[in-house]
């Protein structure tokens, strides 16, 4: 990648610290009006993301510990937690409702954000989600935060079947009406024998807007329609390669100019993360650990590396555990904050290049609790570094 592709990809305030680091002064740019560059200048922020697979294998964390967690990253400086949304499979097993959950995480924090991570909007009345998100805002004092998702899997729609066909559509439409609830206007909806009833939503939350994300598996498609929307993107390095991704970056920035939205937006990347000492130690330890994290995912189809899905389902049983070890090989090397500090801080500043704004690091795929917060401190301290 040369320097005008790798400029090219950054947001305006991450270019200019970029090219201080090269001692080049960044050349001004006509084509950029003053409210589309922040006055500020970003460093690379860190949350905590869950998503834990309860098998016969390994188990996520119980909620006491998720707690601990939480407590954790709030008292070291992590920007957020993220609960998620998972029904009727082990694969997420321990989060059907990430308001709860979040609820429960604002009565133990003080400072850390508390994001839905991601909400499965067309599952749901955007009435009921302003409402449950609402009231996280204000039992946090205004840490709440959301990320809509689409769904993907049908055994989740037993909850909305009628919405399964539009689930991409209802998604986009949904962040809009759920702005405008949050600012505390009314929707006009059908009641008892058809009567049109005016509502809105209470209680009042705290922050004049909740921030945003809208999550994305890779496709061109969301980070087009996140730019256009004006929110934040959550994605992972499942699916794509980090060139891909910078690509897309660079696209959904382009799209936030074109239609004149303030500032470059927050793209998050979801990655597992383990570090240790040695970086041999923490893939031998992580190597069992995430085999039955990608089975449990890929059992329900909730992988986006689809070329990984159609080797095994067609692979004979002799070869399912190569393929597995190449791609866990692959994913260690390429996709994840596993290894050291020094083989971890190499990733960082390879999706920074790329204009990367936050990792969300994944914690909950199988080690214990004190494996991972000895892991979080290394990052710490690689944080410190950065």
């Amino acid at each position: 990648m040369n320097l005008d592709e790798r400029l090219a990809r950054l947001s305006p305030e991450k270019r200019r610290l970029y090219l201080a680091k090269l001692g080049k002064a960044p050349e001004p740019d006509d084509s950029l009006s003053p409210r589309l560059v922040d006055d500020h200048t970003r460093k690379l922020e860190f949350s905590v993301f869950l998503f834990g697979a309860e098998n016969s294998q390994s188990s996520s964390l119980d909620y006491d510990q998720i707690l601990k967690l939480g407590q954790f990253a709030d008292r070291n400086g992590f920007r957020a937690i993220w609960t998620p949304e998972r029904h009727f499979h082990s694969f997420g097993a321990s989060y059907p409702n990430p308001a709860v959950l979040a609820a429960a995480l604002a009565g133990c924090t003080t400072r850390i954000e508390l994001r839905g991570g991601s909400v499965v909007v067309p599952l749901h009345d955007t009435l009921r989600i302003a409402e449950d998100w609402a009231l996280v805002d204000r039992i946090s004092n205004g840490r709440a935060a959301l990320a809509c998702a689409s769904g993907w899997h049908s055994k989740d729609f037993v909850l909305a079947p009628e919405n399964y066909k539009e689930r991409r559509h209802i998604a986009y439409d949904a962040i809009n009406q759920l702005r405008s609830l949050w600012k505390g206007q009314s929707v006009i909806r059908n009641g008892v024998d058809g009567q049109e009833t005016e509502v809105r939503v209470y209680p009042r939350p705290k922050q004049e807007m909740i921030p945003i994300w809208l999550t994305s598996a890779g496709t061109v498609q969301t980070f087009r329609k996140a730019g256009e929307l004006g929110v934040n993107v959550l994605t992972s390095l499942i699916g794509q390669s980090v060139d891909e991704l910078g690509k897309k970056i660079q696209l959904y920035r382009e799209v936030r100019a074109k239609n004149a939205i303030s500032g470059p937006g927050i793209v998050t990347v979801m990655l597992h993360c383990l570090l240790s000492t040695n970086a041999t130690d923490a893939l031998r330890t992580a190597r069992n650990e995430l085999q039955n994290y990608l089975l449990s995912s890929l059992e329900l189809g909730a992988s986006p590396d689809h070329d990984l899905s159609a080797r095994l389902s067609e692979a004979s049983p002799h070869d399912v555990q190569p393929i597995l070890d190449r791609a866990i090989d692959n994913f260690f090397a390429d996709a994840s904050l596993i290894g050291s500090i020094d083989s971890c801080g190499k990733v960082l500043q390879t999706l920074e290049d790329v204009g990367v704004d936050e990792i969300a690091c994944l914690v909950d795929f199988g080690p214990p609790l004190e494996s991972i917060i000895d892991s979080l401190r290394m990052l710490c301290e690689l944080i410190a570094e950065l």
